[in-house]
């Protein structure tokens, strides 16, 4: 039977060695909780997490983590996999390459667990502790201008010890990194070899070497960045364009007139397009609202038509039994003709709107050099119309 921890907030839970004996483990839902679950496992699963103290290990098969934030998480496994996470600082042993997809503000580090007899559960669980890629990490949406994992600095890494008396000492099997406070020396790359990329290699600073004392004679080792500084390629980048920003400029509508432009400026290289544009928005609002003036002067002449019938009808001096019916006869035929007067101004209000945000959709969709260049897009209304662009500011006038 899998073990399924779920629904907690603030709680701590433990599991002891021999607990759990290779069965799945499930970890949901939770809110600042501290979770150890100091045996082997089959597979887990860690869910929607928040704020959280999770320890795991070790775990023959495949560990998923996913939507889960501001945790720190101890895993041992084969294979790792996160999924829609962030702020996550992650102590992994992996036998293969960590994978992670549509995650970022991650941080990697050795594993940094060891607890009385998990060499044992190592052993169960068929895990080969000398076979670890814990910072060959794949990055599923690796972005050059975005990274989204780092190495954990040794200065800021820790080991977390448990002691069961009647299980001997704790013990980590899971060799490290020098850096790391263990006795390995080798260059740490933190992307997969599936990774075929050019990147920056630099030394960690003097800040992050791991010195125990003064005479410590290990040799230092320099890390591989996983991609060049972020901050140096973007001020390069931002260096090469012009300075953009994106504005929106409203144009308001009067029946006759068309749109006048309410903006303080407008682009040059947009403005001829622009105006167009406006120019066949404003044909379709003109024909609606001549056609609604029509229908209501309909609706007054009608009125005016009622009013004379009754004048009409006084002057006649019609009996009063003739005059019940004829007063009936004209108000159900004005008010028949109001409700179809009112119904056609509606629909035709319907078709005109839609036709027109149509149109609006026509151009936002438009491949023209000059509106895909600006990234321009247009919001329609009955009233007014709202174009929001990208905008050079050394290319615009008043």
């Amino acid at each position: 039977m899998a073990l399924v921890i779920s629904n907690e907030t603030g709680s701590t839970i433990v599991k002891m060695p021999g607990s759990i004996g290779g069965e799945e483990c499930i970890i949901k839902d939770l809110i600042k909780c501290t979770i150890c679950v100091y045996d082997w496992v089959g597979k887990a699963e860690i869910q929607n997490c928040n704020h959280c103290t999770i320890r795991i290990g070790p775990i023959s098969s495949v560990c998923k983590i996913s939507n889960c934030e501001n945790c720190f998480m101890s895993i041992a496994c084969s294979e790792l996999e996160i999924y829609s996470s962030s702020v996550l600082t992650l102590f992994v042993f992996a036998e293969n390459d960590p994978k992670i997809t549509q995650s970022k503000n991650l941080r990697f580090a050795p594993y940094n667990v060891q607890y009385s007899g998990q060499e044992q559960c190592f052993s169960q669980s068929e895990l080969n502790p000398y076979k670890d890629k814990w910072h060959e990490i794949y990055d599923n949406n690796r972005s050059e201008l975005e990274a989204h994992y780092e190495l954990l600095p040794p200065r800021l890494f820790e080991e977390e010890t448990t002691h069961f008396a009647e299980l001997g000492d704790p013990i980590n099997p899971v060799p490290r990194h020098i850096h790391y406070g263990g006795s390995l020396k080798y260059e740490i790359i933190p992307y997969s070899k599936q990774h075929i990329i050019t990147v920056e290699r630099r030394e960690l600073p003097p800040s992050s070497k791991i010195i125990h004392k003064e005479d410590d004679s290990r040799k230092y080792v320099p890390f591989t960045g996983p991609m060049q500084k972020i901050e140096e390629k973007l001020s390069h980048i931002n260096k090469q364009q012009p300075k953009e920003k994106k504005v929106a400029l409203r144009y308001n509508y009067a029946f006759a007139k068309g749109f006048n432009s309410a903006s303080a400026h407008v682009p040059v290289i947009a403005k001829e397009k622009l105006n167009s544009a406006l120019k066949e928005f404003s044909e379709i609002l003109d024909n609606f609202n001549r056609s609604q003036q029509e229908h209501i002067h309909a609706i007054l002449l009608s009125i005016i038509g009622c009013l004379l019938l009754l004048l009409i009808m006084q002057i006649l001096r019609m009996t009063s039994e003739w005059l019940f019916f004829a007063w009936a006869a004209v108000l159900c035929f004005v008010g028949i003709s109001e409700l179809f007067i009112v119904f056609m101004i509606s629909t035709k209000k319907h078709m005109a709107n839609k036709f027109y945000l149509l149109l609006i959709d026509e151009f936002n969709e438009r491949k023209s050099e000059a509106f895909s260049q600006l990234n321009a897009k247009f919001i329609g209304k009955i009233d007014y119309v709202e174009v929001y662009i990208n905008v050079n500011l050394n290319e615009t006038e008043p």
